[in-house]
């Protein structure tokens, strides 16, 4: 059995309903839904979607070449994980994780999603794909999972050959010569992964079993199996993952938390472990075998300033940078408009207007490293963390130092480190390289698309950080002064609800640039001059 179904955390096993053998009323998977109009569904698909799935529908947008797996094309290739309009829905609402594909929960009503979803119908019923199905796909409600369920499921899950394609552990066999329809190279899922494209229900998964895969060498079951031997092989499928906490894909509200001023600067103070944060699920921009699935998220308010706290896992802690060689980082891009802009750091599409550029606050680790010692650290002078599991970065405790304006002894006179002549970067006025911005491990930049991306004059970058990574563990926080906004800074203002989104690097796994893990639009809530508690929470997927 091949089939891609990564995308739901694993603790499905715990799924408790009605004995297998009692009778159950069909189940239907979607309903109808009122939507906009056409000419409103076009609007919304030009300003969302053509920037990856381009403006024909034939996955050739302009981010689409910073992709893998790439843009679903609706009039070249069949719908994958959306057998019924109701899936369709689903993955407009939910996106499809371990891809680029965003969900819009939240940020698009159900009304436009429903819009969207008839016009995607109506490009693969022009097209030379297959469109799906009009009719709802009926099936029985999820039964109780018990231990004899799946050990049926484990039986099955090898007399039926899935073992062939997804391996005795679930993890997926490399098969050389394994394309989709339009002879792209496919890989069997990983289905120990615990993320299943298909979706993050017990129905999803048996929805793939008896369809398949459109497109790909995944078969449909229907013919094969009975309901009671799906259900069966559901079971043990749900088994073969770890339980794994389920971030939200988009749309969560955050509100500003108050904490004492002391622990901006200082990520070590034992105040952090009082301040509440929701998971954000993030998804690569290019595929790759990902442990980091999520980010939690706090936005924080100690008097004049305001800030986010960001903590990820990430095994290793990548703090320099060469030729080959990574740092880990992280960003947030704030929307400077009510309305949300295209994902792609709001690039401008044809036939829409040009609103106000994003705002970016872009974190790295070198950069934290460098603020921390106070002074830059080049190429030829690694920067050496201590043995330990533990590295508290913060401001650093003296004035940057300037660059050594003699030669140490040895020296050839002719390499003198301040010599512009082997600055270039200074000399050139690269931001990056910028001596009075050793201090800022954090620099903010605007951008209204692709190749847009400008940092503001050193002047007025006044972001400040801390970090520490503990344990296979950042926790960063970026924040600055509210009382003098500058123009181009996101406006934290009495009764604004602004987008925002995040980005995370891995040095590690050679993350660098559009390769990144990312996540879907989410807002931060002003509530009047109060701070107030607690975003929007994550459970546990059950």
């Amino acid at each position: 059995m091949w089939c891609v179904l990564i995308g739901l955390a694993a603790g499905l096993a715990s799924l408790r309903g009605c004995d297998s053998k009692a009778p159950q009323p069909p189940l239907v998977v979607g309903s109808e839904v009122p939507a906009v109009n056409t000419v409103q569904a076009q609007e919304l698909y030009v300003k969302h979607c053509s920037a990856c799935h381009g403006s024909e529908g034939h996955g050739d947008g302009l981010a689409a070449e910073y992709l893998f797996p790439k843009p679903r094309a609706f009039r070249d290739s069949s719908m994958r994980f959306a057998s019924t309009p109701s899936g369709v829905m689903q993955t407009i609402r939910n996106g499809v994780p371990r891809s680029a594909m965003p969900g819009f929960s939240g940020v698009l009503s159900n009304a436009e999603i429903a819009g969207l979803t008839r016009l995607v119908g109506e490009m693969t019923k022009g097209g030379t794909s297959s469109p799906p199905p009009a009719t709802p796909l009926r099936f029985s409600k999820p039964p109780y999972f018990t231990e004899g369920m799946v050990g049926h499921g484990s039986s099955l899950y090898r007399s039926m050959g899935c073992v062939g394609c997804h391996g005795a552990t679930g993890h997926g066999v490399e098969i050389d010569g394994l394309l989709d329809s339009m002879g792209k190279p496919v890989r069997p899922a990983d289905l120990a992964s615990g993320l299943y494209k298909s979706g993050q229900r017990p129905e999803d998964l048996y929805r793939t079993i008896i369809t398949g895969v459109p497109g790909t060498p995944m078969p449909s079951y229907a013919s094969l199996l009975s309901d009671d031997q799906v259900w069966a092989l559901v079971a043990f499928i749900t088994r073969l993952a770890p339980p794994r906490l389920a971030g939200q894909t988009s749309g969560a509200e955050f509100r500003l938390q108050s904490i004492d001023d002391a622990l901006l600067a200082d990520q070590s103070q034992f105040g952090w472990l009082d301040v509440d944060h929701a998971q954000v699920a993030m998804r690569p921009l290019w595929f790759r075998v990902e442990d980091t699935v999520n980010a939690g998220v706090s936005f924080v308010r100690a008097g004049d300033h305001i800030g986010i706290h960001l903590r990820w896992d990430d095994a290793t802690c990548d703090v320099n940078q060469d030729s080959g060689r990574f740092s880990d980082g992280v960003a947030v891009m704030f929307a400077r408009s009510d309305v949300v802009p295209p994902l792609p750091m709001g690039v401008q599409v044809e036939h829409q207007p040009t609103g106000p550029p994003v705002n970016i606050w872009h974190w790295k680790a070198s950069r934290q490293f460098d603020a921390s010692t106070g002074r830059r650290h080049d190429a030829d002078e690694p920067r050496v963390l201590p043995e330990g599991n533990y590295h508290l970065f913060g401001p650093p405790p003296e004035p940057a130092a300037a660059m050594p304006t003699k030669p140490a002894d040895g020296i050839d006179q002719d390499l003198r480190l301040d010599d512009p002549l082997y600055r270039t970067a200074v000399a050139a006025r690269n931001i990056h390289s910028d001596p009075s911005l050793v201090s800022h491990a954090t620099l903010e930049a605007n951008a209204v698309g692709f190749g847009t991306l400008t940092y503001q004059p050193a002047e007025l970058q006044d972001l400040e950080s801390s970090a520490v990574w503990a344990n296979g563990h950042w926790f960063v926080t970026i924040y600055h002064s509210i009382s003098q906004p500058k123009d181009g800074d996101i406006q934290f203002l009495p009764g604004k609800r602004i987008p925002f989104t995040l980005a995370i690097w891995n040095g590690s796994k050679g993350d660098r640039d559009g390769t990144k893990l990312i996540s879907g639009w989410h807002w931060l809530v002003i509530d009047g001059e109060k701070a107030t508690i607690v975003p929007t929470p994550a459970t546990p997927a059950r």
